[in-house]
């Protein structure tokens, strides 16, 4: 089916304030839209809102830094897991410390420790995309996402 929006000067600017049982506004939040901006540059042939308008305004900062903060402690604490995992495995996988119970924490540590690496990757990749490796990004959809998913 085709979707007809009708034009106005006022847009909502994000998906998050619907009510999603009912499609209706949860508040008033409203964005004003200059009356030069062509129709077609808001919403996509689809439906779909252009988030570029959302991107100019005070909030979007406010949001780019509040995302920045999480990447960074995301990172750090990502790196102290890993270095917790590393310490566990070296300590379960001790001569003496070899039975059964412990080579199922040895296993449980390895499988947090890639869920670790994989969330830190994310974090560069969402805050810090420069440092994001080209090569991975090929290959993002197939293994990052699904294995941190």
């Amino acid at each position: 089916t085709n979707m007809s929006i009708p034009p106005s000067t006022t847009c909502v600017t994000d998906c998050s304030i619907l009510n999603l049982t009912t499609c209706q506004l949860v508040s008033k939040r409203h964005m004003v839209v200059d009356q030069d901006i062509i129709y077609s540059k808001i919403w996509s042939h689809d439906g779909c809102y252009n988030s570029t308008l959302f991107q100019a305004t005070e909030g979007y900062k406010v949001y780019e830094k509040f995302s920045v903060l999480m990447s960074v402690l995301m990172i750090v604490v990502g790196l102290l897991g890993l270095c917790g995992n590393i310490f566990n495995i070296a300590v379960l996988a001790r001569k003496e410390m070899r039975n059964c119970f412990n080579h199922i924490l040895i296993a449980i540590n390895i499988c947090d420790s890639f869920h670790l690496l994989f969330a830190i990757m994310d974090a560069v990749r969402n805050s810090f995309g420069d440092l994001y490796p080209v090569h991975l990004l090929r290959i993002f959809p197939y293994i990052h996402y699904p294995f941190y998913r």
